[in-house]
């Protein structure tokens, strides 16, 4: 079974990184939490850029992934973090779901 995969490459603007992880660990508890179609949702920083973050999102398919964009955490997350971010980039890509 293919899921939908989601890599986000943010680069926060300097001394914001603390508020935005805040905002990101609250979004990412939200989406894991209530949303049935999203699997896993990590939060990276780059250990060689202090204000580079990562998120790696797995959701069921493509439409968890637009109502996740949907959800009133996730529109609270863009609303606090737009300021904070300098640079942002996203991929998404399928991928093999891992059965146990």
């Amino acid at each position: 079974m293919k899921h939908f995969a989601v890599w986000v490459q943010f680069d926060v603007k300097p001394g914001m990184v603390p508020a935005f992880l805040d905002a990101a660990r609250l979004d990412a508890q939200g989406s894991v939490g209530n949303e049935p179609g999203c699997h896993r949702f990590d939060i990276l920083q780059d250990p060689d850029v202090s204000n580079r973050v990562y998120f790696y999102e797995v959701y069921q398919d493509e439409a968890a992934f637009a109502a996740h964009r949907e959800m009133p955490h996730f529109k609270t997350y863009s609303a606090t973090t737009e300021p904070m971010i300098a640079a942002k980039s996203v991929l998404r890509l399928p991928v093999e779901a891992q059965h146990k």
